[in-house]
């Protein structure tokens, strides 16, 4: 499939089985962790629930790999062209908060995690629901969506104020650079 230099690799982008499967994971895996909340209600076991939003993050993940740099330029640009993004290098703030974004995503899943740990390895036969870190059963089932949610918001608005350009560098963590040679 030959397309024409301008506007070819964008149409070619827009058609191929990987932006299909990549539009498709970032669907479903976005649609699982924000239909989730609603699980407990219709009486889903918690950790069903946690296993349910864990597969959903690694769908949304793994649909940026599948995307590609075009790709998911495309999606963004779709997803957010009321906030007009700036193409282009990007200011030191913006690369901080961007940082920062991505630092609170690590932190706010980990201190989820941790919260469900503690609160696990505290329970008796006595005590099936003890305080942990001065929180009651349900401050922590509140607690612990409020920073899985919060951190997985971070993340995903991390690579939007990080930029396309970011991409092409994260990606080059993976790729072999060849040998460094020493300097003296």
């Amino acid at each position: 499939m030959h397309q024409t230099q301008t506007g070819g690799a964008a149409l070619q982008t827009m058609s191929s089985w990987r932006y299909r499967v990549g539009l498709t994971l970032f669907i479903i895996g976005n649609a699982i962790v924000a239909s989730s909340p609603l699980l407990p209600i219709l009486g889903v076991d918690v950790g069903i629930v946690g296993a349910i939003i864990v597969a959903g993050e690694i769908a949304a993940t793994g649909s940026i790999f599948f995307l590609g740099k075009e790709g998911f330029k495309r999606l963004k640009a779709k997803l957010f062209r009321f906030l007009k993004p700036t193409e282009g290098p990007i200011s030191r703030t913006r690369h901080r908060i961007g940082v920062g974004l991505l630092a609170f995503n690590s932190v706010a899943i980990y201190a989820a995690l941790t919260l469900v740990l503690v609160a696990y390895s505290r329970t008796t036969v006595e005590n099936p629901f003890p305080i942990v870190f001065g929180l009651g059963f349900e401050e922590q089932g509140t607690t612990f969506l409020a920073l899985f949610f919060g951190g997985g918001a971070a993340f995903i608005a991390s690579f939007y104020v990080l930029g396309a350009e970011w991409w092409d560098r994260f990606k080059q963590l993976f790729q072999y650079q060849g040998e460094v040679q020493a300097t003296s």
